[in-house]
């Protein structure tokens, strides 16, 4: 899998098939929003199970995990597991291609920066239709992917050509842009009032 906004010198690999283990779901919340030493099996999970999802989640010695929503337009929203070798880090992004840049969501690991969504917002990006079949299509676990990235309930929204944002975003629900935390890292530039999505690692014209 190849992302052209995202870091250049790192290998991804589509990781969806995750989503039908149990391991997997409880290992990404625990990862991000949880406790990563709490006990698995008081949620169902055997313990070795859940250890060994854990450790294919963050092996900085293999490709790393992506899993993807699909969504209208274009436009996909990403999380991935980067693992290098200090530091273990679960990004969150959206992408259209014709953007350029990638639009920031929000980072869980060693520079934890966001969340960036309201509950609506999460709640439409899950339900939202798609055009694409490669990614998650089962809305509950859209959800369950994206839920580190819900932020407070009441949102404060910027005013904006509703033409100029992905279909998901109607007219009467303004892009939100205080949602989105500064970047975590070098390369990612933190989403301004005027665009409401934050920009790649490798430059580019931002949605206008």
């Amino acid at each position: 899998m190849h992302i052209p906004e995202y870091l250049e010198d790192c290998e991804l690999v589509a990781a969806e098939d995750l989503a039908r283990e149990p391991a997997f779901w409880l290992a990404h919340l625990m990862l991000t929003v949880g406790d990563p030493s709490e006990d698995p099996e008081r949620y169902g999970v055997d313990a070795s199970v859940y250890e060994e999802m854990v450790e294919r989640l963050r092996n900085p010695e293999e490709p790393w995990p992506v899993l993807r929503v699909p969504l209208e337009g274009g436009h996909t929203a990403y999380a991935v597991y980067a693992n290098f070798d200090d530091a273990n880090n679960v990004d969150f992004f959206v992408r259209q291609p014709q953007w350029g840049r990638l639009g920031y969501l929000g980072q869980y690991g060693a520079d934890e920066a966001g969340p960036g969504l309201s509950w609506t917002e999460l709640a439409t990006l899950a339900e939202a239709a798609q055009d694409s079949s490669e990614g998650l299509t089962d809305s509950s676990q859209r959800l369950l992917l994206l839920l580190p990235m819900l932020g407070d309930a009441v949102a404060t929204y910027f005013p904006t050509q509703p033409t100029s944002w992905p279909p998901y975003w109607s007219a009467s629900r303004k892009p939100i842009a205080n949602r989105f935390a500064p970047a975590p890292q070098a390369g990612f530039e933190p989403a301004t009032p005027a665009l409401g999505f934050g920009h790649g690692p490798s430059g580019g014209a931002s949605p206008q």
